[in-house]
């Protein structure tokens, strides 16, 4: 058994061609820019949008959690069993869970429900999260499934895992997208909460195994938006033959509404997202820095 919180069919960003996206649940870091929220606890996650809700009072019938005064719904957190079953009583999809136990098989069903775009765009499955590292027996049996069915797979990590882990999925791995988040290794504790140096060995063991990488740079305003971090990418991009292209994935305020919904605090709520003009300053320091040291393409997301 293994916890998802997602699947997200006809995916076009995860990858190569048309994917069907896996979000497994749980993660060890902390990014202060965090667009998943409600991915980082291993527990099910309880989330209420008040703007769905109509006051219908299904969900008071079933949970002492949630109450209903002069039409106004109140969802006490510290009563919350986690199970996740309000979420079937709402009608208007207010009350959101984030998480749920499934298996591989389950898993691999919903996946092969668009094999036919998989063929035709060279598509295929792409494994996400939270971290899918932390749940490496789960992953394994997912990728060693997939690569049976003859499906591209992807997996998309922070690279912040066991070394065995890497070594056990690489064999079944066509490709990684690897978040490289931040260069200075005090940063990068104080932007997630953890050290990048198991991170980068991930990283140079991946290349040791010969399993391709995009390496994917988010940007974010006034904390990694730096020359010295730009330096990193293009160094880390230039000494790895596994990397295959660099991805700039400017910062965006779309996971704001997350943080409400599950009552977590943001840490970048008054961060702007990227207006265009610093992207485009971003994009062509990066460009002449890789082009200095490395052929390596660009592609900005």
């Amino acid at each position: 058994m293994g916890k998802v919180f997602d699947i997200q069919r006809m995916s076009v960003h995860d990858g190569p061609g048309i994917r069907t996206t896996v979000f497994l649940k749980g993660c060890p870091l902390r990014c202060l820019w965090c667009h998943n929220p409600e991915s980082q606890s291993f527990d099910i996650s309880i989330g209420y949008n008040p703007e769905k809700c109509q006051g219908c009072g299904e969900c008071v019938r079933f949970c002492e959690a949630h109450s209903i005064a002069d039409g106004i719904h109140t969802f006490d957190r510290t009563k919350c069993r986690h199970d996740g079953k309000c979420t079937d009583l709402c009608l208007n999809k207010a009350i959101i869970v984030s998480g749920h136990e499934t298996t591989a098989d389950e898993v691999l069903r919903e996946v092969m429900k668009d094999k036919t775009f998989y063929k035709t765009t060279c598509g295929g499955v792409t494994f996400s999260g939270g971290e899918p590292l932390s749940q490496p027996k789960f992953l394994l049996e997912l990728l060693v499934a997939s690569k049976k069915a003859g499906l591209h797979t992807v997996v998309d990590t922070s690279g912040f895992g066991k070394s065995e882990t890497v070594s056990d999925i690489a064999p079944y791995t066509d490709l990684f997208l690897w978040d490289y988040k931040e260069s200075d290794e005090s940063k990068h504790i104080e932007f997630t909460g953890v050290s990048n140096v198991p991170i980068k060995e991930n990283l140079r063991l991946v290349n040791e195994l010969g399993v391709p990488v995009i390496l994917r740079c988010p940007i974010i305003p006034g904390l990694n938006d730096r020359e010295d971090h730009f330096d990193g990418i293009a160094s880390i991009a230039a000494e790895l033959s596994c990397v295959k292209e660099v991805n700039v994935m400017a910062f965006h305020k779309l996971g704001d509404g997350k943080y409400e919904f599950f009552d977590m605090e943001n840490p970048t709520l008054d961060v702007p997202a990227m207006e265009n003009e610093r992207k485009a300053e971003i994009i062509d320091s990066l460009r002449k820095k890789i082009a200095e040291k490395t052929d390596r393409n660009i592609h900005v997301e």
